[in-house]
C-alpha cells in the first residue's frame, strides 16, 4: 500500500475516533446494532440523526478495513429517471444527495482545521477512488454488493417492491442500513411505503431495528412536528388523503 493511501487511512481513522466521542447513547447503540446485523432498519423523526449515524458506521467499517466500499442510494420520488437535470449521473443526483454529503462532511470535519487537514480533500479522495459509490435507485436492479456497506436513505419513500429490490442486493460480507421516517412519506398513499412492512418485520438474528428519538435540531422542530401530527390525525382519512386544508371553513376537497 502506497504512502498516500496509508496517510488517508490514518487521517480517516483519526477523524472517526474523534467524531465517535460526540455520539450519544442511542447513537452508540445504533452503531453497535449496524455493525452486528446484516440488515438494520433505523427509524426516527426528522433531525434524529438517522443518516448521520449510518454514514458514521459505514466510514468506520471502511477505515478499519472491514469493508471495501460504501454504497449509497436515495429515492428521488418524483424524478427517478433523473433525466431533467444536466451533467453526469453524480451531478444529476447532487441535489438529492446533498443531505448525505453534509453528514459525511460533518463526520470528517477536523476538530482543528489548521492541524486536521482539508475535509473536502479527504471526502474527494473517497469519492475519486470509488470507495463511496452513489447509485441511483433505478440502477440498483441487477447489482450485487459484496464487501460493502449499503445505505438506503429516505426509505419511507420506497414502495414495497422497491424495498424488496434493494434488500435483495445484499451480497456476502455486506450489510445494509435502511433509514426512514414513516411520518415523512411523500408517496401518494402512505400505505404503499415499504417501510410499513419493514416496521413490522419479524426480527431475526441477522435483522435489527431501532428508533432514534432525540432531536438534534432546534427545539422548535419537535414542537412543530408534534402539532403537525395532531393536524394530520384531524385532516386525513384512512387512505392518507387530506380531507380539508382551509382552516377557516374546513371544506372537504
Amino acid at each position: 500500500m502506497g504512502s498516500g493511501k496509508h496517510l488517508r487511512f490514518k487521517k480517516l481513522k483519526y477523524q472517526i475516533d474523534q467524531f465517535e466521542q460526540k455520539l450519544n447513547k442511542e447513537q452508540r447503540e445504533t452503531d453497535r446494532l449496524i455493525r452486528d446485523k446484516t440488515l438494520t432498519i433505523v427509524s426516527g423523526k426528522a433531525g434524529s440523526g438517522k443518516t448521520l449515524v449510518a454514514c458514521f458506521t459505514a466510514l468506520k467499517k471502511f477505515a478499519y478495513r472491514k469493508i471495501d466500499k460504501i454504497v449509497i442510494t436515495r429515492p428521488t420520488v418524483s424524478t427517478e429517471d433523473n433525466g431533467f437535470l444536466p451533467g453526469d449521473i453524480n451531478e444529476k443526483l447532487d441535489p438529492w444527495m446533498a443531505p448525505i454529503y453534509s453528514c459525511i462532511e460533518t463526520i470528517l470535519k477536523p476538530i482543528n482545521p489548521h492541524n486536521g487537514g482539508n475535509t473536502n480533500e479527504l471526502f474527494e479522495q473517497l469519492m475519486s477512488e470509488n470507495v463511496i459509490e452513489i447509485v441511483p435507485l433505478t440502477y440498483m436492479r441487477g447489482r450485487t454488493f459484496t464487501n460493502s456497506s449499503v445505505i438506503v436513505d429516505e426509505c419511507q419513500n420506497l414502495t414495497m417492491e422497491q424495498s424488496m429490490m434493494c434488500i435483495s442486493r445484499i451480497g456476502v460480507y455486506s450489510n445494509m442500513v435502511m433509514c426512514g421516517d414513516i411520518a415523512q412519506v411523500d408517496l401518494r398513499y402512505k400505505k404503499d411505503s415499504g417501510m410499513v412492512f419493514l416496521s413490522n418485520l419479524d426480527l431475526r438474528s441477522e435483522i435489527g431495528s431501532i428508533e432514534l428519538k432525540e432531536n438534534h435540531r432546534h427545539v422548535v422542530v419537535d414542537q412543530i412536528l408534534e402539532e403537525y401530527e395532531k393536524f394530520k390525525k384531524r385532516t386525513e382519512d384512512t387512505d392518507g388523503k387530506v380531507l380539508y386544508m382551509n382552516t377557516k371553513d374546513s371544506k372537504a376537497i
